[in-house]
Order: C-alpha cells, then structure tokens, then sequence
C-alpha cells in the first residue's frame, strides 16, 4: 500500500513540473509576441488590412479617445492591421474609423502627416500597408494631405507606388472635401505644375485643378492656352501634353466659384481658343453667375465674337436661361447690334 501510494504521489509530482514548465513557457510566448507588436507596429512586417473591424457608430467616443493624439494615430491603424485575432482589432484603429477622425479633426491630428511620410519613404514596410495609407489620405480629403502626397511627388516617387500618388492628386475636390479646404491646396498643386514631364502627373493636376477650381492653376493653364495660336479645334488636335493637359482642366471647370477668374480672363482675351472656352465654361455653370458674366461680356463684345457667343449662348441651361429671359433683354444695349442678333437668335427670341 505504501509503495503504491509512493508512485502515485511521484506521479503526480510529475505531471505537476510538466504543468508549470508549459505554463511558465506560455508566458513567455505570449510576451514576446506582444513585444514583436509593440517593435514592428511602428514600421515593418504589416500583413493584408482586415476591414471587417468596428464601424464608425460610436463616432464622438471614438474622436474623444483619439483627440489630440497625432502621430500615435498610425501606430492605432498599423496595430489594427498588424492583429489578425478579430476580437484584438477591437485595441487598434480601423480604416474608415482613420479616415473619419483625419477628415473631422484638423488641428489634433497634424504630427499624424510627419509619421505618415516616415512610413511612406520606408521601403522595408510592406507595399500592401504604404498603399492603404495613401488610400486614407485620399478619402481624408485635407489641405495637409494634399500637401504631402505633393511632398513625395516632388522629392523622388517611389515606382511602386507612382500609381497611387498620381490617382491621390487626381482625386483631389472629390469625396468629402469641405469648400472652404480646398482653396488651401494651392500652394501644394502650383508647386508640381513647373517642372512637370509626366503626361500622366500632367494629367492627374489638370483632374485636380478643374475639381477645385483653383484660381492659381486656371490662369496657369489658361496661360497655355493663350500663348498659342489657332483655334481651339487646333489644339485639340495638338500633341503637345501640356497643351492636353490645359484642355483637360478647364473641361472640368463648372462650379460658379470659378466665375470671376473665367470672367476677368473673358474680358481681357483676344485670344479666339481662350475666349471660347471661358465663354463656354461661363454658359456651362449650373447657377446664373455664370449667365450673368456671360451677357456683361457679350454686351460690350467686338463682332469679331459673334460665333463664339452664338455658340456660349446655345450653351445655357437653367437656371441661367431663366435669369435671361426674366430680362427685357430686346431693351438692352449691345456695343455690336450682329452680337445682340447672335444672342436673341441663340436664345429663340424673336
């Protein structure tokens, strides 16, 4: 009996040293793979996005957590990334919950953008994870994203993402965008359009500057347009990138707060391509601002522009052909009496 009792109690002592070995080793485990987190969140060895985290239901807890926090906002996101256990995700910062805050909260999230480039120019961290984060600059839709994906252009673009920097630029005026940000892209769009090669960059700006309706960026390209001789049919058959460029832009231009840099260009152009395409940018806005500038000018026009405002004329829609025909517009005076026929014909008045 005491024999027996002797093996079983060394059995148990047994299975009891191996219990506290795994234990203890468990432990270990699960330290060190919280410190790979902690040293690789910052940079390298990101795996694919999980987009399947918490939505944005809870939005104003979510910004008190993370107001004012700036750069500590990408380790959330790349701590996020970085988890592949669901209910993990949970401590990190998802995409759009990224997004959300960047767009809402201008002044607490300013060292985020100096982070954001550090990771951006780092070639060890995975593609995958630098190319989602142009994504959230994209959709962020701020004056500092624009300024930074400006920044990585002008100083060298990585091959590997050229694509998704190009795309950015293009997007700028899209998505979420408030008014009120997009004039403080100027500075930031103007400083890559000097020294631009790149038909496809080129083209990208041009998308840009018609979103925007840049006052800066018009004029630069309304001064490509105006330097060249031949009508606008000639340009469009031009080669010349830069000149395609132009064009592409100001196809874009229709919100009426472009008005007054398309009007004063109107006014001073003798140029017959840069004329017809203000005149027809001034016809194609969807507010009576753009009627109203069209009819000042056509008031006091040369006869030398009838077929460019007959053309600008057959253009308008309303609410802009409502505010002309609300005027006795027969009782108006016109310098060149062909141009007021232009216009009455152009409009179907007898």
């Amino acid at each position: 009996m005491t024999r027996k009792y002797l093996v079983l109690l060394g059995l148990f002592i047994l299975l009891a040293s191996i219990g506290l070995f795994l234990f203890k080793r468990g432990n270990r485990e699960g330290s060190s793979q919280q410190a790979a987190i902690s040293s690789q969140v910052e940079y390298t060895n990101v795996p694919e996005s999980q987009n399947n985290g918490p939505g944005l239901e809870n939005r104003q807890m979510l910004q008190k957590k993370y107001d004012m926090r700036g750069g500590k906002l990408l380790e959330e996101w790349l701590l996020y990334r970085f988890m592949s256990d669901e209910n993990m995700q949970h401590g990190g910062l998802s995409t759009p919950e990224l997004i959300d805050i960047l767009h809402k909260d201008r002044r607490g999230t300013r060292d985020f953008y100096a982070r954001a480039q550090q990771i951006l120019v780092d070639p060890s961290v995975e593609l995958a994870t630098r190319q989602e984060l142009i994504f959230i600059l994209t959709r962020a839709a701020t004056p500092e994203a624009v300024r930074l994906i400006a920044v990585l252009i002008k100083t060298g673009t990585p091959d590997e993402l050229k694509n998704e920097l190009y795309n950015a630029i293009s997007s700028t005026g899209e998505y979420f965008w408030d008014s009120g940000d997009l004039s403080q892209t100027s500075d930031s769009l103007l400083m890559l359009l000097p020294e631009v090669t790149d038909p496809d960059l080129l083209n990208a700006l041009a998308k840009a500057i018609g979103n925007t309706g840049n006052a800066a960026g018009l004029n630069f390209f309304l001064d490509v347009i105006s330097n060249q001789e031949g009508t606008l049919e000639d340009l469009h058959n031009s080669d010349d990138p830069l000149t395609n460029a132009a064009l592409f832009a100001l196809e874009r231009v229709h919100d009426y707060d472009s008005a007054p840099t398309i009007a004063a260009r109107l006014m001073d152009s003798s140029n017959n391509a840069e004329m017809t395409i203000c005149a027809n940018i001034l016809a194609s806005m969807q507010d009576t601002v753009g009627a109203r500038y069209l009819l000042s000018w056509a008031q006091n026009a040369d006869v030398s522009s009838t077929p460019i405002i007959q053309q600008a004329f057959g253009r308008i829609s309303t609410p802009g052909l409502d505010y002309i025909n609300s005027l006795d517009i027969r009782n108006l005076n016109f310098r060149s009496y062909q141009i007021k026929d232009a216009v009455l014909s152009s409009l179907g008045i007898q």
